[in-house]
């Protein structure tokens, strides 16, 4: 697998190679090629045209390749992981044997069809609660990693789920997910239920 992506900078390295090599060889040359300058320029935009269909097959593989091994593409649409992820990045996944706290995964909200990322902060079993801004397991505040700026303990006009006094104790295969951009993030604190795994 991790051949299919080394080998777009190989094909990068080899064609300025080629181009290098060949700026030289026409230097050189007493004889040019296709006699006049029209007719190489006119040769050069048709080959790269004509690279354009195989570029597209090749994008095609890479991605048939990623789904056959469980692994899923997406872009990114909302702004609820920025600064971390923004809007039009590209995210490529897998399905996780194991979901650990702070790790990244790729969801559908309850009752809406669009694709969120977030970030898992509650696992099964656990009690939940965002006080000061700062995330609470079981009455015990547990570090963030260093990138991820205070949590909001309010969510304006919404359930307030895990929120300050309002705290939430996971079921048997639930997660409690919230976005790095928490002022502007709908994440778990909006849901009157935590996400189900997949």
């Amino acid at each position: 697998m991790p051949l299919i992506f080394l080998s777009l900078p190989a094909q990068i390295a080899v064609f300025l190679a080629a181009l290098v090599d060949a700026f030289l060889l026409g230097r050189s040359s007493t004889r040019p090629m296709l006699g006049r300058p029209e007719w190489r320029y006119l040769v050069g935009v048709l080959l790269l045209a004509a690279c354009i269909p195989i570029n597209r097959v090749q994008h095609r593989a890479i991605v048939g390749a990623i789904g056959a091994a469980g692994g899923h593409t997406y872009v990114i649409s909302t702004v609820s992981m920025q600064p971390t992820i923004q809007p039009g990045d590209r995210l490529l996944t897998h399905r996780a044997a194991t979901l650990r706290r702070w790790d990244l995964v790729v969801f559908h909200p309850p009752g809406r069809q669009d694709i969120f990322t977030q970030r898992i902060v509650g696992l099964p079993g656990e009690k939940v609660e965002i006080v000061g801004g700062r995330v609470q397991i079981n009455d015990v505040p547990v570090m963030p990693p260093a990138t991820i700026a205070p949590y909001t303990s309010t969510a304006a006009n919404l359930p307030q789920t895990g929120c300050q006094g309002h705290p939430i104790t996971l079921g048997p295969g639930e997660y409690y997910l919230l976005g790095d951009n928490s002022a502007r993030a709908f994440d778990s604190r909006g849901w009157t239920t935590a996400q189900p795994g997949h």
